[in-house]
């Protein structure tokens, strides 16, 4: 080859790199200003949402969704500003749609969040073919079972217990559901609304026999209401004691407390009474105090009464032994 068809030939090289090169920059750009600009109006949509300003974000929502690549997201905000508006069904309809559609899994998880939100607003015919609908439509198991409790939850929303139990009985048979302690505890806690208690007791009895058990707390406490509901005060007394020793920090203390001092005092164990009472008033607020004294005074009369004929400080202490040890 001759030195000048050499020189053009490397020329010619120079500018076939150079002009890829140039062709690889400038769609890097018209990929990348997409993004810009979809990132422009997301934080301009989340200002219009954080200051409750729905109409713009929804307008904004529809003015980009058309050209944008990003439409799960544009839905689950246009889903925030129609449930700002409290329009409820068409919330409903978008968030739908993310969980259908979207490969993300936090933004699912936010879409399915609010939308049991806005179905617990709505007719739970309505909301039960919505969810019905999505689950119609996707073939992720781990979705529909989460599907599935929202459906649960609206039947428990409007006091549909009876299908509650439906749902979480049928989720029961499901090899994979990753949680039966759960599905027992809800179904005992509906059980109880229906005044079956001791259908309550046989499912909550499957979760205290596991000592390391999640729901332990709040199987004791459903125990106590199905056992006092049966009259069995021995053993409703023990459920709350069991709670009173084994968690201290529980947000029902007070009521565990109150509730305590109200059993002995039915079975006449008054001195116990007196003494749980005098534990709440030391730690309860002044309108709680304003309670306890009024019943710490009725206990007090209660002892005058009965010191003749009974001896009271066999009561003095609660019968431990019986606990059962975690």
């Amino acid at each position: 080859m001759r030195v000048g068809e050499e020189k053009n030939m490397k020329r010619f090289l120079i500018f076939l790199v150079g002009f890829v090169l140039f062709w690889q920059i400038s769609a890097k750009n018209r990929s990348e200003t997409p993004k810009r600009e979809f990132f422009h109006n997301y934080e301009l949509i989340k200002y219009y949402l954080n200051i409750e300003d729905f109409d713009k974000a929804e307008i904004l929502v529809d003015s980009i969704f058309a050209d944008s690549i990003y439409t799960d997201s544009l839905l689950y905000f246009r889903g925030l500003a129609l449930e700002g508006k409290k329009r409820y069904e068409k919330a409903a309809d978008m968030f739908s749609e993310v969980i259908i559609l979207t490969k993300n899994a936090t933004l699912r998880k936010e879409a399915e969040q609010h939308l049991q939100k806005v179905l617990l607003e709505l007719h739970p015919t309505e909301a039960i073919e919505k969810v019905t609908a999505i689950i119609d439509s996707l073939k992720d198991e781990k979705i529909q079972f989460d599907l599935f409790l929202m459906m649960a939850k609206v039947y428990e929303k409007n006091q549909l217990f009876e299908e509650a139990v439906d749902i979480y009985s049928d989720l029961l048979q499901e090899q994979n559901f990753p949680d039966t302690f759960f599905l027992h505890l809800k179904i005992a806690e509906n059980d109880i609304f229906l005044k079956k208690y001791n259908d309550a007791l046989q499912n909550i009895e499957i979760i205290t026999e596991n000592r390391d058990s999640l729901y332990w707390e709040d199987a004791l406490f459903y125990s106590y209401l199905a056992n006092y509901s049966l009259h069995k005060i021995d053993e409703a007394t023990e459920n709350l004691l069991q709670l009173y020793r084994d968690f201290p920090q529980t947000k029902n203390r007070f009521e565990i407390i109150y509730n305590l001092a109200e059993l002995f005092e039915e079975k006449g164990q008054y001195l116990l009474s007196w003494y749980f009472l005098n534990e709440l008033f030391a730690t309860g607020t002044e309108a709680q105090k304003f309670v306890i004294y009024a019943k710490i005074e009725e206990i007090k009369n209660a002892l005058l009464r009965d010191s003749l004929t009974v001896n009271q400080f066999k009561y003095f202490s609660p019968d431990w032994k019986k606990l059962r040890k975690r």
